[in-house]
């Protein structure tokens, strides 16, 4: 990263990124290390999407005009730490056909263990202690999905960041464990610490995703195992660490659900970072992973069909209820998960709520549903199946999945 210029452009960014001292391209490529950059063309028009200035001592400006928080302060560790977020969305941004998660992604033998999960679930540390063994961390925080246009594989993108440790580290870990995070060079704060000497592969290195593991991490000690984690639940995780908010629900649906249906998922319970990587390490479920495909290109278009706003006074009292066009739907086991018309919310509909979804394929009132139910749960009084079929059509409506059919002339 050249010194002589303010203004540099990431590979695969749009728009620059300016950063408007020394020190702070030094830090930056420190942490983002494997990420190529150059000095901003000369016919590069864009409106940088971030900038990060020095106000003064230990205090690190960044601005980024489409970021959550316009403009915040801190150190200069945490200071990077929004740009690398501001980053990601700015990768998204740029490339529309990318589906992006909250999660670790580490290698095993060419294919990617996905751990999605929320933060403070362990993921940094248990991928820091992979990398211990010899594992690549493809990233610890956010994972860029693409889909191969000529063999509909789903394949993992390497950021090139050096992952980002919470310090200190928990207790219990051994003495090696703690003399790896310690040795490295890596920058650090009150709270975190970059592993800069983690094998990181470089920024845009493919690799297919090969296993879902949702970490549940124990506070009292536990033998680590790993246990079958049900296609729904492993959907429903990998849904609430979407953030590419700009891809269609029914794509994000589709892509999500060819990876919880084709690859093996796993809950993987422990209380030990160091005995939980062992086992990964070495558990033959882990080993010669297959690899997730999806037929249909992932549809960048955020509203492919007209957006459907609803009655604000509910259903038509009485009039029968269908189901909207467009809805994109994915059924596993007793579960379904739905997305709506315009792509903007995707809904996990419990067995009950999915049997008034199917009900409604066809044009139907709550006086016909009671009766069909009525024939297959004859212990229910009528009444009460009245009342349940009532506030289900009006749960559904509110979800944006189904409307009135008005009368025909």
């Amino acid at each position: 990263m050249a010194l002589r210029d303010r203004s540099f452009v990431f590979d695969g960014l749009e728009s620059p990124l300016q950063l408007n001292d020394p020190a702070i391209v030094d830090l930056a490529t420190r942490i983002l290390h494997g990420w190529p950059v150059q000095d901003c063309p000369t016919d590069n028009h864009r409106d940088p999407f971030a900038e990060v200035s020095i106000l003064g001592s230990d205090k690190w400006r960044v601005r980024a005009p489409q970021g959550a928080t316009p403009e915040q302060v801190h150190d200069p560790v945490n200071a990077i730490c929004d740009l690398i977020v501001e980053i990601s969305w700015e990768q998204l941004r740029s490339r529309s056909d990318l589906l992006c998660l909250h999660a670790a992604a580490v290698e095993f033998d060419g294919r990617l263990v996905l751990m999605p999960n929320a933060r403070r679930a362990g993921k940094s540390t248990l991928a820091v202690a992979l990398a211990q063994l010899g594992h690549r961390v493809f990233t610890d925080d956010f994972l860029p999905i693409q889909r191969d246009p000529s063999t509909g594989a789903l394949s993992g993108l390497a950021n090139g960041i050096a992952p980002r440790l919470r310090i200190p580290v928990p207790q219990g870990v051994s003495d090696r464990f703690r003399a790896f995070v310690d040795g490295d060079g890596g920058p650090q704060n009150r709270q975190y610490k970059y592993l800069t000497d983690c094998p990181v592969p470089p920024h845009g290195t493919t690799a297919p995703i090969g296993a879902i593991v949702l970490l549940d991490r124990q506070d009292t000690p536990q033998v680590s195992r790993l246990e079958s984690l049900s296609d729904a639940d492993a959907i429903s995780s990998l849904i609430l660490q979407n953030f590419a908010r700009h891809l269609n629900g029914g794509a994000i649906l589709k892509a999500l659900a060819a990876l919880a249906e084709q690859l093996p998922c796993y809950r993987l319970v422990y209380s030990d970072v160091e005995s939980a990587a062992a086992l990964l390490s070495t558990c033959p479920e882990l080993a010669a992973l297959p690899a997730a495909h999806v037929d249909e290109p992932l549809d960048g278009r955020p509203s492919p069909l007209k957006t459907y706003q609803g009655s604000p006074h509910g259903l038509q009292h009485g009039a029968p209820a269908l189901r909207l066009d467009g809805c994109e739907e994915v059924v596993c086991g007793s579960e379904t998960f739905v997305a709506t018309p315009d792509g903007r919310a995707i809904h996990r509909l419990n067995p009950g709520l999915g049997l008034y979804w199917r009900l409604l394929a066809e044009p139907t009132t709550v006086t016909e549903t009671t009766e069909i139910l009525a024939e297959i749960y004859p212990e229910v009084e009528i009444a009460q199946l009245r009342v349940d079929a009532g506030a289900a059509f009006d749960q559904l409506h509110h979800l944006g999945l189904i409307r009135s059919v008005p009368p025909s002339h």
